[in-house]
C-alpha cells in the first residue's frame, strides 16, 4: 500500500456543532482530511501543538493496547482505514518495526508528542480528503 506524509494544519472547534476537528494536509499541500476527535483528545492535541504539556502521563499509556511499557521509540503513525467515517491507526515502533492498532485521536497526539511522522494510506485520502481551491 501506499503511504503518503501528513502534517496537521490546525486543531479547531467546528462552529456549527462545537466539536473538534484535526485538519491534516498532505506534504505537498494539495489534499486535506478533517479527523473529528472528542473534547479530551481535542484540549490534548491543542496544547501540545501550542508546545505546552498536556494531559496527566496516564494519557499515553499504551500498554492496554499491547505496547510494552515503557514504549519503545515511536517510529510512525499510520492512519490506515477508514470504516463508517471512522479513522483507525496504528502506531508503529522502531523496535522491531512493531505496529500496534491505536485510537486514532490517541495515535495523533502521541505522534505530536514524540515528535514523529503521520502517514496515511492512500486509500484513505481517496475516500476522505478533499482539494481547497487556490
Amino acid at each position: 500500500m501506499s503511504r503518503v506524509e501528513m502534517l496537521i494544519d490546525s486543531v479547531r472547534r467546528e462552529l456549527l456543532n462545537y466539536q473538534w476537528v484535526v485538519l491534516l494536509k498532505d506534504k505537498p499541500g494539495r489534499r486535506y482530511v478533517p479527523v473529528y476527535v472528542g473534547n479530551m483528545d481535542g484540549e490534548v492535541i491543542r496544547s501540545l501543538l501550542q508546545g505546552k504539556k498536556a494531559a496527566a502521563p496516564s494519557y499515553f499509556d499504551l500498554s492496554s493496547l499491547g505496547v510494552p511499557a515503557p514504549a519503545p521509540e515511536l517510529q510512525c503513525v499510520i492512519i490506515d482505514r477508514l470504516e463508517n467515517n471512522i479513522f483507525y491507526a496504528r502506531v508503529q515502533y522502531v523496535q522491531d518495526n512493531e505496529s500496534y492498532d491505536c485510537p486514532s485521536a490517541k495515535a495523533l497526539a502521541y505522534a505530536i508528542k514524540e515528535g514523529a511522522p503521520i502517514y496515511a494510506e492512500e486509500s484513505v485520502l481517496s475516500k476522505a480528503s478533499f482539494k481547497l481551491n487556490d
